[in-house]
């Protein structure tokens, strides 16, 4: 943001048009109203059509933020993670 790390991601392609993320961490003390952050990564993986977020049903916070970002929750796994 601003050319300031904010946070980090770990990536995984699933195919040429399907990628996951794995892990997003965030700066806690970056407002969230300031962020939009899941629109540049996309932009920069435009070849991708699938997005895959996976997160622990007791992840929240993740969650939220996820729908925040206009996605939404299309199935869980045996693991208890939300895809």
């Amino acid at each position: 943001m601003d050319n300031h790390i904010i946070g980090g991601l770990f990536l995984i392609s699933i195919d040429k048009k399907t990628m996951r993320f794995e892990d997003f961490v965030i700066n806690p003390n970056i407002k969230e109203k300031d962020m939009d952050i899941m629109e540049p990564i996309e932009e920069n993986y435009r070849d991708i059509s699938v997005w895959q977020l996976s997160t622990p049903v007791f992840g929240k916070v993740n969650q939220y933020l996820y729908e925040k970002f206009r996605y939404i929750e299309v199935s869980r796994d045996d693991n208890k993670t939300i895809r």
